[in-house]
């Protein structure tokens, strides 16, 4: 005999109705082609698995923090693309402008040239290159109404092949 309440035993097993419920509806949403994130966890625990096989560094912090150091630049961009994404636009210039900002900064920092400028101001100078760039095609945007797919594909960068 339980020493439960009745009420304690009522709501436990209302907990599992409603968890059995809830897996029911997610099962037959997956069935209908509502996947939802399982797709990406199981290619993370998919990755993950392969490259523990591969090697056993992976799971070591000096791993993590190589692995976090390669990521930042991508992230903050996937990060603001995402922005751009949520208010229905396309950007598609995005990978040409961090491609001309970091040019910049090198060419900024040649050694022996005329503008050999610290690290800093060379960032500073590429970040002011990649906002003109932004604010030219923000205006056509803004201003004359153009799409931001067209005026993006047909900015700076596009190649005619």
């Amino acid at each position: 005999m339980s020493s439960a309440a009745p009420a304690e035993v009522t709501a436990a097993a209302t907990d599992q109705d409603s968890l059995a419920a809830i897996a029911r509806a997610r099962w037959e949403a997956f069935k209908g082609g509502e996947v939802g994130s399982l797709p990406v966890i199981v290619g993370i625990i998919a990755i993950t698995i392969f490259f523990t096989a591969k090697t056993n560094i992976f799971f070591t912090a000096v791993n993590f923090s190589n692995l976090i150091g390669q990521m930042a630049g991508v992230t903050v961009i996937a990060v603001g693309i995402v922005f751009v994404l949520l208010i229905g636009e396309i950007d598609l210039s995005v990978g040409y402008v961090g491609g001309v900002a970091s040019v910049a900064v090198a060419e900024f920092q040649v050694p022996g040239s005329s503008h050999d400028y610290p690290g800093l101001v060379a960032i500073g100078l590429a970040l002011a290159i990649g906002a003109a760039i932004g604010a030219a095609q923000g205006s056509i945007i803004a201003f004359l109404g153009v799409p931001s797919f067209v005026v993006t594909l047909a900015g700076p960068g596009s190649t005619s092949s």
